[in-house]
């Protein structure tokens, strides 16, 4: 068993890295008294249930813990299952891609996977070291290789076979690992993983966002970092400060994106590139002890983005196995819902703010209008399972639709009669079209092991992208109905012009009648598909 020691720190100045247990605390077992399901600890010693923080009791009472539910987490490394959280994991779960160093044991994978889906196999309050989605068919995948003259801890051979293994088989994928670079630039592994997200759209993926928050180098502190920094994936910033988890954890990255246009290459703005935040401080996770590897219930608490990330995708677990059990099925069922149910869903931090300002610009006078959507910190929020569960099927009907539309088209949806001071929560979601060249004939894994004898180091080499285009939409609250829209009055707007998500919070101005309106506007670069594009909404009114 080889050991990947190097656990803690986040690596820079562009070498690629796990994105880091950022702080990592003294070993100790899993039986300490106060180590419930997944725990954070509070600098005071107080116990805290991450899973109760984060709402997903709820799905417990439903008997929802991840169940018939397929879950893969990707990184330079595999998880432990010697551990006894992981004995349920066979080693027929643990795959290496091609050239990757085989069975690269990894204290961080183990770490993380602990934290999505550690499991002993008691599902009530004595349990002890419980992930979010307990029950979930889980895998680990390691595409780590040798590092190159550049530091990248991988062949593109090695990262495509791990990464496409998974893509349209896993229901949901997370990976806790990325880079930042000092310069912008057009981000190629973030379009790489888009690429596959859009391809099958299926599978959900989790992206941490990184811990650059304290970063000495001012070209680097705060960069969200690459794969995160896509638009395909849900990238996810840690919240500190337990058991609140009421701010952002110090490390947490928390600037804007450069927007590169691939059409052009230049550089048109910026925009939220955290779409949301989770427990991030002090949490509890299975640890290993190369030392003394009979320690099969060590755990230690750690910090980081890492695990903030594997929070949410546990949630996504669970929202899965809900949409199942509910019947949905492809193409309703697919990662644009998830992600907007969990955007909607998400619980405001006190100092949120996505930039929403009355709007002095033509023909939107006195309209509340944010260009930014998400906040550049938390992006929607803190993840909250039960406010997502309740949406995605309640008992006054389902709170989301999906729509394919053409440029120039739009949608209504009716809100009814609301009262004044109550909210509305309103997200739109849509995918960025970009291909992997080649993906569909991709040779088998035992050809590119041949080839790569034959022909040395990294036979598949750096696949090619084609940047399709990306759907500019706007996502509008309308005061009045919709059968008379020359007397409706135009509330609210969220317009970003180079995103794939529309969200906002809107305070109630007076009773009567509401309704959202989404527009198609056109395409912030390339073309629009023959067929449309595909977009998910989602809303609540509190």
């Amino acid at each position: 068993m080889k050991v990947f020691s190097r656990f803690g720190g986040l690596r820079v100045a562009c070498a690629w890295h796990c994105l880091a247990l950022a702080a990592c605390g003294p070993v100790f077992s899993t039986q300490a008294d106060w180590c419930t399901w997944l725990d954070a600890v509070s600098p005071s010693k107080e116990r805290i249930s991450v899973n109760s923080v984060i709402g997903a009791d709820a799905a417990y009472r439903q008997n929802l813990f991840g169940q018939g539910v397929r879950v893969a987490n990707i990184e330079p490394g595999l998880l432990w299952n010697g551990h006894v959280l992981f004995r349920h994991v066979p080693s027929s779960h643990l795959y290496t891609g091609v050239e990757a160093v085989p069975n690269y044991v990894n204290p961080h994978a183990t770490g993380v996977c602990g934290a999505l889906a550690g499991d002993n196999g008691v599902y009530d309050a004595r349990n002890k070291g419980m992930g979010i989605a307990p029950r979930v068919e889980l895998h680990s995948a390691s595409f780590y290789a040798e590092p190159d003259a550049h530091g990248a801890p991988f062949t593109h051979t090695s990262l495509v076979t791990t990464f496409r293994k998974f893509f349209g088989w896993a229901d949901v994928v997370n990976t806790s690992w990325g880079t930042v670079w000092p310069k912008q630039t057009l981000e190629y592994y973030s379009y790489l993983t888009d690429a596959l997200c859009r391809r099958h759209p299926g599978t959900v993926f989790f992206a941490a966002s990184g811990n650059t928050g304290n970063l000495p180098d001012d070209n680097l502190k705060g960069k969200v970092s690459t794969i995160a920094s896509g638009f395909n994936n849900i990238a996810v910033g840690a919240l500190g400060n337990p058991p609140a988890f009421d701010c952002l954890y110090a490390n947490s990255s928390f600037k804007p994106v450069d927007f590169i246009n691939p059409a052009t290459n230049r550089r048109e703005g910026v925009r939220a590139g955290v779409d949301l935040v989770a427990p991030g401080e002090g949490l509890v996770i299975p640890a290993m002890v190369p030392q003394h590897p009979e320690r099969a219930d060590a755990a230690r608490k750690s910090a980081g983005t890492s695990l903030a990330c594997p929070v949410a995708a546990g949630v996504g677990a669970l929202l899965v196995q809900a949409a199942k059990e509910a019947g949905l099925k492809a193409p309703e069922l697919d990662a644009r819902l998830i992600k907007a149910l969990m955007l909607n869903a998400a619980a405001k931090p006190k100092d949120w703010q996505n930039g929403m300002a009355v709007s002095t610009s033509a023909g939107r006078e006195n309209v509340l209008l944010t260009t930014q959507a998400l906040d550049y910190r938390y992006g929607a929020g803190g993840v909250d399972a039960g406010e997502a569960l309740r949406l995605l099927v309640s008992g006054r009907g389902r709170a989301w639709e999906r729509a394919v539309m053409l440029p120039g088209g739009e949608m209504v949806q009716n809100l009814g009669v609301l009262s004044r001071g109550s909210s509305v929560t309103a997200t739109l979601v849509w995918f960025q079209d970009c291909v992997m060249k080649g993906l569909d004939t991709l040779p088998a894994d035992s050809v590119l092991v041949e080839q790569s004898a034959q022909k040395g180091r990294d036979p598949l080499g750096r696949p090619e992208l084609e940047y399709r285009g990306m759907a500019d939409y706007a996502l509008e609250l309308w005061a009045g109905s919709p059968e008379n829209m020359n007397a409706a009055r135009l509330v609210a707007v969220s317009d970003t012009p180079n995103n794939t998500v529309e969200h906002f919070k809107v305070s109630i101005p007076s009773d009567g009648g509401y309704f959202l309106r989404i527009i198609f506007k056109g395409m912030t670069y390339g073309h629009a598909p023959k067929e449309g594009e595909s977009s998910v909404w989602a809303w609540s009114v509190r």
